[in-house]
């Protein structure tokens, strides 16, 4: 026999209406008390009317705010599909996507563009939100207020009520450490690596789990700098030709975007001794690289499922009134020219 609203009220001590707003994310109840309503719901099995709240979408169509700093970033072409084929997999259903692109990582600049979609009375917002405190409190502002989020590609801390979908950034560096260990087996091994940008809770991730293999199992390992490149191809061959003239390098790890303008700067540094050079990602311009030989590996995250997942999971949210996951992580895959 299948719950009812009645009986969850009854085990909560409130009224039908309230439970009616808090299973629905209305406005108008206590954040705690709609927290401590679903949990009962979940507790005693409750199932919602799915084919009702689909029917009802078509009166108030579903609102998703996506903010993706992703200008000059190729990566995110592909999560940008991935997004809008949900979208148009759900179109029967009322579902608009509000899509915000962004260059580089600006505090400031997310936060106004968070503000600008809570004016247009989204359900959802998915992000890929800077590693700052100011975030984090204005993520928790909008779970408080029944704004569902999605941290996308790029995880935060202190967020309980969001959830995050992307990469398991501590394996994609460990992956990229254990791949560099097979290139260089018994040998010492000078090493560059080029991140985003330590405002990126994952590039930093990535970088720890990197470093901890080379720790625990790459003993001739020695990191010689860490360089930022904001994901930014001009700036990465800079800094990337500025780490090539100063140190004397084996290697090279580039744990997020830039790629493309750090290769040029090995074209010309390193012409006659090659570095071995891991990256991460599969973007067309990548896998031309491997092909060249100019990168012996990339570690890839499934960039359109990440997309695709985040408009599913904020649908399925919606309809059923909870996450079924904390963290959804991407499966990391290992690609070089023989497996493109």
């Amino acid at each position: 026999m299948s719950v009812t609203i009645k009986q969850i009220a009854e085990y909560a001590g409130v009224s039908r209406g309230t439970v009616d707003r808090a299973l629905n994310n209305r406005d108008g109840i206590n954040p705690t008390v709609a927290k401590r309503i679903k949990k009962i719901a979940q507790e005693l099995g409750y199932t919602p009317n799915r084919a009702g709240k689909a029917l009802a979408s078509k009166k108030n169509p579903i609102q998703i705010g996506v903010i993706l700093n992703s200008i000059g970033n190729t990566f995110f072409d592909d999560v940008i599909k991935g997004i809008k084929f949900a979208q148009e997999e759900y179109r029967d259903f009322s579902l608009n996507v509000h899509l915000i692109e962004l260059k580089g990582y600006d505090v400031n600049k997310q936060l106004e563009k968070i503000d600008e979609l809570v004016e247009k009375n989204v359900n959802a917002i998915v992000l890929t939100p800077i590693n700052d405190e100011i975030i984090s409190s204005k993520i928790n502002e909008l779970t408080n207020n029944n704004i569902s989020v999605i941290k996308l590609n790029s995880d935060l801390e202190n967020t309980e009520d969001a959830v995050y979908i992307g990469c398991d950034y501590e394996k994609s560096g460990s992956t990229g450490a254990g791949l560099l260990r097979l290139f260089r087996k018994e040998n010492d091994t000078n090493i560059g690596i080029i991140t985003g940008s330590v405002k990126m809770l994952g590039h930093n991730q990535r970088i720890r789990g990197f470093l901890n293999v080379c720790k625990k199992d790459f003993e001739n390992a020695n990191v010689v700098e860490i360089v930022e490149n904001n994901d930014d191809n001009d700036i990465s061959y800079e800094v990337t030709k500025q780490l090539l003239t100063e140190h004397k390098v084996d290697a090279l790890y580039f744990c997020a975007g830039g790629v493309i303008g750090g290769i040029k700067a090995v074209d010309e540094i390193c012409k006659d001794n090659r570095p071995i050079i891991i990256c991460c990602d599969d973007t067309p311009e990548i896998k031309e690289l491997l092909i060249q030989d100019k990168i012996n590996a990339t570690v890839c995250q499934q960039p359109f499922n990440q997309g695709y997942e985040s408009i599913k999971s904020i649908f399925n949210k919606l309809m059923v009134g909870e996450f079924n996951f904390k963290e959804l992580y991407m499966q990391n895959e290992i690609k070089i020219k023989y497996n493109i």
